[in-house]
């Protein structure tokens, strides 16, 4: 009978030690200095799924993210370099406010991110993803970061003189290069671009090298990465066409192009978090400052009002 006792009590007392310890990890939370204006988000999100694994990343200090190479939103030219461009550096400024401060890179094609960040091999994406409706079915978005702008590039002189999305349209002829699974399939699609005449690439320099090659006539792109591709290629038989339409809606009104941070749907710990450190960046503009080297203006920077909630079909 002694020994019985004896051994439960060893098991209240194992029981209430794993309690403490269980209690102490949910509790504590990793803080930096925040960004000026910038405000830090709570730590522990009790009504987010995800609350156990953000507590890990925030007392490691390191999150893992996907990348792929889409100069200058983002910017990887070795193994060894580190990480940069518009989406990583904006993302450091938001995740230094929550602590963050180690960054490791599992780097991919563009078409590999949602698949990369759904399987784990990654917390985040790196590259800002256009916010549509077929992407808030398939990961928690954050508050947008960024708007995009579409831009075209064809051979100099503009030779078939297209200066819209229906121009390519109209001439079932000619052949239009995008990165594949990005949001210009979708842009021309709308268009009545049939898919015959849109060649997708796995990144950017394989769809210049297509232009160059004359395997296409233009390029449908983000008009940041394309204006740092076409500087950094200094080739004189390609330039940007000018004035170019942004893309239309069914209405017929323009389309917005917000862009924002990817997280797994069960994430949502970490995505609230993020949304209230970004919040604080916009306004303090420490947003715009880390991504003005990348061909990004104000023009670019969301209004702070600008809810993912609103934007995807059901919420998100």
């Amino acid at each position: 009978m002694t020994a019985f006792w004896g051994t439960g009590k060893l098991r209240l007392i194992a029981v209430l030690i794993v309690s403490v310890q269980v209690a102490s990890a949910c509790s504590s939370t990793s803080a930096t200095t925040a960004p000026a204006g910038a405000t830090v988000a709570p730590g522990n999100t009790t009504t987010a799924s995800g609350a156990a694994e953000w507590q890990a990343i925030l007392q490691a200090k390191t999150i893992t993210w996907g990348v792929a190479n889409e100069p200058p939103l983002t910017v990887w030219p070795s193994d060894t370099d580190k990480v940069t461009g518009q989406g990583p550096e904006e993302i450091r400024v938001i995740f230094a406010a929550l602590g963050i401060t180690n960054f490791k890179s599992v780097r991919l094609e563009f078409s590999g991110l949602i698949p990369g960040l759904q399987a784990k091999r990654f917390d985040v994406v790196a590259n800002g993803l256009t916010i549509r409706p077929d992407r808030c079915s398939q990961v928690a978005f954050s508050n947008p970061f960024l708007i995009g702008q579409q831009g075209l590039t064809v051979k100099k002189g503009n030779p078939l003189n297209i200066h819209s999305m229906k121009d390519i349209a109209a001439n079932p002829n000619l052949k239009v290069g995008v990165l594949q699974g990005a949001i210009e399939i979708d842009y021309l699609h709308s268009a009545g671009v049939p898919d015959n005449q849109v060649l997708k690439f796995p990144d950017n320099a394989s769809v210049f090298a297509a232009l160059h090659a004359d395997r296409i006539d233009a390029i449908e792109m983000e008009a940041a990465p394309m204006r740092y591709q076409l500087a950094g290629l200094n080739d004189p038989n390609m330039e940007e066409v000018t004035p170019y339409a942004q893309p239309l809606d069914a209405s017929g009104k323009p389309v917005i192009a917000y862009q924002a941070v990817a997280f797994r749907k069960d994430d949502t710990a970490m995505r609230d978090a993020f949304n209230v450190a970004l919040a604080g960046a916009l306004t303090s503009g420490a947003l715009l400052k880390a991504a003005e080297p990348f061909y990004i203006t104000q023009a670019n920077m969301p209004p702070a009002d600008v809810k993912t909630a609103d934007l995807c079909p059901g919420g998100n």
